[in-house]
């Protein structure tokens, strides 16, 4: 499955202001556009490829960490495995990573992207904006490695409470509830 060559500035190479490094022999370098059980699906100058953790990453990984998230530059293969997918041999260092917790009883961090360039936070407009659920997100924001637009910017969080004081919605007048 390859089809749709893409060069590495267009994926974001060119942000890491790095050379390209030097690769062994039938090898190639992609960046994870996703991340399925245990598959991943790269892209890159190669096109297209599907393809799984190389058995030797996979032995010498710690915990989830340390397998390909969405992102993640990583080398692989150029020789697909069983004529179908290719093998991730290395992960490059990240630059950034998006950590959450994972669901379930016990705080075990979750990756959820790597090597992020701006990190947006986006709510729905038809439903009431929640200033404790947004809050969330910004300190998880604010504890990732990944850039965001508002850096520079004070936290908004009093025009949140003057919006929640106000009734918070965000719905046109015609589908607020009468009170």
């Amino acid at each position: 499955m390859t089809h749709g060559a893409v060069t590495l500035d267009r994926l974001g190479w060119g942000a890491r202001h790095e050379a390209v490094p030097s690769l062994a022999e039938g090898t190639g370098l992609s960046r994870v556009a996703i991340e399925h059980r245990g598959a991943y699906t790269l892209l890159g100058p190669h096109g297209e490829l599907e393809a799984s953790v190389d058995p030797t990453l996979r032995d010498a990984a710690e915990d989830d960490r340390d397998f390909p998230t969405v992102g993640d530059w990583v080398q692989h293969s150029l020789v697909e495995l069983d004529d179908r997918r290719v093998s991730i041999t290395a992960i490059l260092p990240r630059r950034s990573a998006v950590v959450r917790r994972a669901p379930g009883h016990e705080p075990v961090p979750q990756l959820v992207a790597a090597n992020v360039d701006v990190l947006g936070i986006v709510t729905s407009p038809d439903e009431d904006l929640n200033a404790r659920r947004l809050e969330r997100h910004r300190t998880r924001q604010w504890r990732s490695s990944a850039p965001h637009p508002e850096q520079d910017r004070p936290p908004f969080t009093g025009w949140l409470r003057s919006r929640s004081r106000r009734g918070g919605s965000r719905r046109p007048h015609h589908q607020r509830r009468l009170r």
